[in-house]
Protein backbone atom coordinates (compact mmCIF):
# COMPACT_ATOMS: atom_id res chain seq x y z
CA UNK A 1 0.00 0.00 0.00
CA UNK A 2 3.07 2.51 0.59
CA UNK A 3 4.36 1.54 -2.60
CA UNK A 4 0.98 2.77 -4.48
CA UNK A 5 0.87 5.91 -1.90
CA UNK A 6 4.45 6.47 -3.45
CA UNK A 7 4.27 5.54 -7.34
CA UNK A 8 0.83 7.56 -7.26
CA UNK A 9 2.37 10.41 -5.39
CA UNK A 10 5.48 10.01 -8.03
CA UNK A 11 2.78 10.44 -11.17
CA UNK A 12 1.39 13.53 -9.99
CA UNK A 13 4.02 15.25 -9.34
CA UNK A 14 5.84 14.65 -12.65
CA UNK A 15 1.95 15.40 -13.85
CA UNK A 16 2.40 19.28 -12.67
CA UNK A 17 5.79 19.60 -13.34
CA UNK A 18 4.89 18.51 -17.21
CA UNK A 19 1.88 21.14 -17.12
CA UNK A 20 3.94 23.18 -16.37
CA UNK A 21 6.41 22.72 -18.50
CA UNK A 22 4.03 23.05 -21.06
CA UNK A 23 2.57 26.15 -19.95
CA UNK A 24 6.36 27.91 -19.44
CA UNK A 25 5.97 31.22 -21.85
CA UNK A 26 7.44 33.61 -19.12
CA UNK A 27 7.53 36.98 -19.09
CA UNK A 28 11.29 37.63 -17.71
CA UNK A 29 12.91 40.92 -16.53
CA UNK A 30 15.91 42.03 -15.30
CA UNK A 31 15.85 45.27 -13.49
CA UNK A 32 18.20 48.06 -11.93
CA UNK A 33 16.97 50.94 -9.53
CA UNK A 34 16.70 53.37 -6.78
CA UNK A 35 14.16 53.05 -3.25
CA UNK A 36 13.81 54.99 -0.28
CA UNK A 37 12.76 52.99 2.77
CA UNK A 38 11.29 55.08 5.92
CA UNK A 39 12.99 52.12 9.17
CA UNK A 40 12.10 51.77 12.83
CA UNK A 41 14.83 49.94 14.71
CA UNK A 42 13.40 48.76 18.13
CA UNK A 43 16.23 47.07 20.78
CA UNK A 44 15.85 44.96 23.07
CA UNK A 45 17.15 47.01 26.00
CA UNK A 46 14.72 49.77 25.44
CA UNK A 47 16.02 52.30 22.76
CA UNK A 48 13.59 53.00 19.72
CA UNK A 49 15.26 55.13 16.96
CA UNK A 50 13.59 55.97 13.29
CA UNK A 51 15.85 55.51 10.40
CA UNK A 52 16.06 57.19 6.29
CA UNK A 53 17.79 54.73 3.84
CA UNK A 54 18.29 55.41 0.32
CA UNK A 55 18.94 52.20 -1.49
CA UNK A 56 20.16 50.81 -4.83
CA UNK A 57 18.67 47.56 -6.17
CA UNK A 58 19.09 45.18 -9.20
CA UNK A 59 17.44 42.07 -9.26
CA UNK A 60 15.08 39.82 -12.10
CA UNK A 61 11.63 38.41 -11.98
CA UNK A 62 9.24 35.68 -14.22
CA UNK A 63 5.68 35.78 -14.37
CA UNK A 64 5.12 32.38 -15.54
CA UNK A 65 1.57 31.75 -17.95
CA UNK A 66 -0.02 30.28 -14.97
CA UNK A 67 0.38 34.15 -13.32
CA UNK A 68 2.88 32.43 -10.82
CA UNK A 69 5.46 35.24 -10.26
CA UNK A 70 9.39 34.37 -8.71
CA UNK A 71 11.80 36.62 -8.09
CA UNK A 72 15.03 38.10 -6.38
CA UNK A 73 17.52 41.19 -6.08
CA UNK A 74 20.45 42.10 -4.05
CA UNK A 75 20.07 45.73 -2.44
CA UNK A 76 22.55 48.16 -1.03
CA UNK A 77 21.27 50.38 1.77
CA UNK A 78 22.77 53.63 3.00
CA UNK A 79 21.07 56.08 5.49
CA UNK A 80 21.36 57.51 9.31
CA UNK A 81 19.82 56.63 12.04
CA UNK A 82 18.16 59.64 13.79
CA UNK A 83 18.97 60.21 17.59
CA UNK A 84 21.47 57.20 17.64
CA UNK A 85 24.41 59.53 18.32
CA UNK A 86 27.93 58.58 17.09
CA UNK A 87 31.35 59.62 19.03
CA UNK A 88 31.19 63.01 16.58
CA UNK A 89 27.28 63.75 18.49
CA UNK A 90 26.02 63.33 14.40
CA UNK A 91 23.51 60.59 13.66
CA UNK A 92 25.01 57.19 13.40
CA UNK A 93 25.56 56.14 9.80
CA UNK A 94 23.94 52.62 8.80
CA UNK A 95 24.62 50.65 5.52
CA UNK A 96 23.43 47.11 4.68
CA UNK A 97 23.93 44.68 1.74
CA UNK A 98 21.17 41.74 1.52
CA UNK A 99 19.17 39.85 -0.84
CA UNK A 100 15.79 38.69 -1.06
CA UNK A 101 13.43 35.85 -2.33
CA UNK A 102 10.02 36.72 -3.68
CA UNK A 103 6.95 34.39 -4.59
CA UNK A 104 3.75 35.31 -5.67
CA UNK A 105 1.18 35.81 -8.21
CA UNK A 106 -0.19 38.10 -10.86
CA UNK A 107 -3.18 39.46 -10.68
CA UNK A 108 -5.16 39.72 -13.52
CA UNK A 109 -6.86 42.19 -15.32
CA UNK A 110 -4.79 45.15 -13.26
CA UNK A 111 -1.16 42.61 -14.18
CA UNK A 112 0.11 43.47 -10.42
CA UNK A 113 2.35 41.15 -8.61
CA UNK A 114 1.89 40.55 -4.89
CA UNK A 115 4.61 38.34 -3.64
CA UNK A 116 5.93 37.11 -0.50
CA UNK A 117 9.41 38.22 0.33
CA UNK A 118 12.15 36.11 2.79
CA UNK A 119 15.52 38.65 2.89
CA UNK A 120 18.64 38.66 4.78
CA UNK A 121 21.02 41.52 5.48
CA UNK A 122 24.47 42.48 6.91
CA UNK A 123 25.89 45.65 7.37
CA UNK A 124 27.18 47.89 10.20
CA UNK A 125 26.03 50.70 12.39
CA UNK A 126 29.00 52.80 12.72
CA UNK A 127 31.39 50.44 13.41
CA UNK A 128 28.92 47.91 14.78
CA UNK A 129 28.76 45.26 12.78
CA UNK A 130 24.94 43.49 12.12
CA UNK A 131 23.18 40.91 10.50
CA UNK A 132 19.51 39.18 9.88
CA UNK A 133 16.80 38.03 8.58
CA UNK A 134 13.61 39.03 8.00
CA UNK A 135 10.17 38.20 5.76
CA UNK A 136 7.57 40.66 4.41
CA UNK A 137 5.01 41.53 1.86
CA UNK A 138 5.61 43.39 -1.29
CA UNK A 139 3.09 44.88 -4.68
CA UNK A 140 4.97 45.14 -7.62
CA UNK A 141 3.46 46.76 -11.24
CA UNK A 142 5.07 47.16 -14.35
CA UNK A 143 4.82 50.38 -15.93
CA UNK A 144 5.13 51.11 -19.78
CA UNK A 145 7.58 48.39 -21.73
CA UNK A 146 10.68 49.71 -19.91
CA UNK A 147 10.10 50.60 -15.71
CA UNK A 148 8.56 48.94 -12.32
CA UNK A 149 7.61 50.62 -9.23
CA UNK A 150 7.79 48.07 -5.33
CA UNK A 151 6.08 48.69 -2.51
CA UNK A 152 7.21 46.65 0.10
CA UNK A 153 7.16 45.73 3.98
CA UNK A 154 9.64 43.82 5.58
CA UNK A 155 10.25 43.14 9.22
CA UNK A 156 14.17 41.95 10.05
CA UNK A 157 15.21 40.18 13.21
CA UNK A 158 18.62 41.68 13.56
CA UNK A 159 21.87 40.40 15.10
CA UNK A 160 24.19 43.39 16.90
CA UNK A 161 28.19 42.45 17.48
CA UNK A 162 28.79 44.77 20.29
CA UNK A 163 27.90 44.85 24.43
CA UNK A 164 26.50 48.46 24.05
CA UNK A 165 23.76 47.71 21.60
CA UNK A 166 21.50 45.35 21.77
CA UNK A 167 19.83 43.46 19.23
CA UNK A 168 16.90 44.73 17.53
CA UNK A 169 13.43 44.48 15.50
CA UNK A 170 13.27 46.25 12.14
CA UNK A 171 10.38 47.20 10.33
CA UNK A 172 10.61 48.91 6.70
CA UNK A 173 8.36 50.29 4.43
CA UNK A 174 10.05 51.08 1.11
CA UNK A 175 9.05 52.28 -2.11
CA UNK A 176 11.64 51.42 -5.33
CA UNK A 177 11.32 52.48 -8.86
CA UNK A 178 13.17 50.20 -10.89
CA UNK A 179 14.46 50.37 -14.83
CA UNK A 180 13.65 46.69 -16.60
CA UNK A 181 15.73 44.81 -19.15
CA UNK A 182 14.39 41.87 -21.07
Amino acid sequence: MKRLAKIITAISVAAVLATSASAFEPVKKAYFGIGAQSTNLDFKNGGDYDSTQYALRWGMFKVFSNRLYLGWNMQLDIGTVEDLKNAEGKDSKIVTFGGQLEAGYRVPKVETDVYAILAGKYGGIEDTDIAGFGYGIGVGKDLWNWGRIMVEYKKYSMSVDNVLLDSYDENNVGVYFAFTFK
